[in-house]
C-alpha cells in the first residue's frame, strides 16, 4: 500500500471516528424520543423539546410525560396544525418556535404556560381558537399573523404581562373576553376594518388609557361592557357620582372617590362604583357621615380588599375611623397604614381631619430598644437588642 492509500485510509477512519463520537454525544444529550403517528418528537437535557413530521400535534402525545423540563419548543417545518391543550400547562416553557407551515392554533393550545414571554405567530396562520393562551402570565408581547380575521373568545384572557400587541388590519371581530384582565395593557389600536367587539372584550383592563377606535364601532358597541373596569372609559364617563347606601360618591378622572352624606356608613360596593373599583387610588370621608368603619368580621367587605390599588385614605369628618388593618384584621395585609406626617409606625384608625397612606413591606408594630452598656459598673456590658410591644390604644368607636 502506498503512501497516498495510507493517508487516505486514516482519513477514513478518522472521519467514522468522528461520526460516532457526535452520536454518542447527542445520544448522551437526549432525555427520550419517540415517533408517534407521523409525529417525531426529541427533549434534550438543556429543555429543547423538538417536533418534526406532518399534521396535527395532539395533547396525547408522550412527550406531556416530561412538560416540566420543557424551556423551549422547537416545531419544524411541516407541521399543519397545534392541537387542543397540545402544551397546556407547560409551566416552565419560556421560547416557542413556530414554523410557517402551521394554519390553526386549537383551543387552550398553551394554556397556563406561565412562563412564556414572547410569542411570534407567522402569517400562515388563519385561525386561533378560543382560550388558546389564556392564563399566560409572563406573556408580554405578541405578533399576530396578519392572516387572522378574528381574534377568538378568551384568546389571552387573564394574560396579566401583555402590554405590547398590534392587532392586525385583517381582523374583522374581536369575540368575548379576548384581552380580559390584561392589566398592564396601556393602549390598543382597533383597526377600521373590525366591525364588532363581545362583551368584556377588554375588561379589567385596568392600565388601558389610550383607545384608538373609529366612532361608527362605539355607535355599535356596549361600551360598558367591552371597557368594562379601564382608566378609558373612566376618562370617558368622569365625573362618576352615584349613591353608596344613603350616602353619596363621586370618581373623578384621576381615580379619585370622595364618600359624603350625612347617614350611617353601609359598605355598598355596586353599579359604577363597583365598576371602577381596582382603578380606585385615594379615597376621601367628608360631611357628617357616622358610624365608619372599613372593615367587617369576616374581612370580605374590607376597603383594602374591594379597592386592592388604594393608596391613601382622608377623612374629613369629626370621628375616627378604624382601619382594616387593625386588630383581628392585621394578619390579613402585607403592609401597613401610616399617617401622612410619619411613614415609620404603623396606625390602626384615622384620626378626625387627617389622612393615612399605605406602607409596603408591612411595618412591625413595636419599638426596638437598645441597651448599650453605659453606666454598667464594670463597663464590659455588650449592646443587646430587645424587642417590646408598643401600647396602642384605640378610641372607643373604633371598637
Amino acid at each position: 500500500m502506498n503512501k497516498k492509500n495510507i493517508v487516505t485510509l486514516l482519513l477514513v477512519i478518522t472521519l467514522f471516528a468522528l461520526l460516532f463520537i457526535r452520536k454518542e454525544v447527542i445520544a448522551a444529550n437526549v432525555v427520550d424520543s419517540k415517533t408517534e403517528g407521523t409525529i417525531t418528537w426529541t427533549l434534550y437535557t438543556d429543555g429543547t423539546l423538538n417536533i418534526v413530521g406532518s399534521g396535527e400535534i395532539t395533547s396525547n402525545l408522550s412527550y406531556n410525560n416530561f412538560k416540566s423540563n420543557v424551556k423551549e419548543i422547537v416545531i419544524g417545518n411541516g407541521i399543519s396544525m397545534i392541537g387542543s391543550s397540545a402544551f397546556s400547562d407547560f409551566q416552565n416553557l419560556e421560547h416557542i418556535t413556530i414554523p410557517s407551515s402551521v394554519t390553526i392554533i386549537k383551543e387552550y393550545s398553551f394554556h397556563d404556560c406561565k412562563s412564556l414571554k414572547n410569542l411570534v405567530i407567522p402569517n400562515s396562520v388563519t385561525d386561533i381558537f378560543y382560550d388558546a393562551f389564556l392564563g399566560c402570565k409572563a406573556l408580554e408581547t405578541v405578533s399576530l399573523s396578519n392572516s387572522l380575521t378574528s381574534l377568538g373568545h378568551g384568546i389571552f384572557l387573564s394574560c396579566s404581562s401583555l402590554n405590547n400587541i398590534t392587532i392586525p388590519t385583517s381582523i374583522k371581530s374581536i369575540e368575548q373576553r379576548a384581552f380580559e384582565r390584561c392589566i398592564n395593557l396601556d393602549n390598543i389600536s382597533i383597526p377600521q376594518n373590525v366591525t364588532s367587539i363581545g362583551d368584556r372584550a377588554f375588561y379589567d383592563c385596568q392600565k388601558l388609557n389610550t383607545v384608538s377606535i373609529s366612532e361608527s364601532l362605539l355607535s355599535k358597541i356596549n361600551i360598558d361592557e367591552v371597557f368594562y373596569g379601564t382608566a378609558w372609559l373612566l376618562s370617558k364617563k368622569a365625573p362618576i357620582k352615584g349613591s353608596i347606601g344613603s350616602n353619596f360618591y363621586e370618581i373623578d378622572k384621576d381615580m379619585n372617590l370622595i364618600i359624603y352624606g350625612n347617614s350611617k356608613f353601609e359598605r355598598i360596593i355596586e353599579g359604577d362604583l363597583y365598576s371602577f373599583q381596582n382603578l380606585i387610588k385615594t379615597v376621601t370621608f367628608s360631611g357628617n357621615i357616622t358610624d365608619i368603619s372599613l372593615r367587617d368580621n369576616t374581612d370580605y367587605y374590607c376597603f383594602d380588599n374591594i379597592f386592592i390599588n388604594l393608596m391613601k385614605i382622608t377623612n374629613n369628618t369629626s370621628q375616627s375611623i378604624p382601619l382594616c388593618s387593625a386588630l383581628n384584621h392585621e394578619s390579613y395585609h402585607a403592609f401597613s397604614w401610616c399617617d401622612v406626617s410619619d411613614k415609620t409606625e404603623p396606625v390602626y384608625y384615622i384620626k378626625p381631619n387627617s389622612s393615612v397612606v399605605k406602607v409596603s413591606p408591612k411595618l412591625k408594630k413595636h419599638y426596638k430598644i437598645i441597651f448599650d452598656g453605659n453606666g454598667a459598673t464594670s463597663g464590659t456590658m455588650n449592646p443587646t437588642e430587645y424587642e417590646v410591644d408598643k401600647q396602642v390604644t384605640i378610641p372607643k368607636e373604633c371598637l
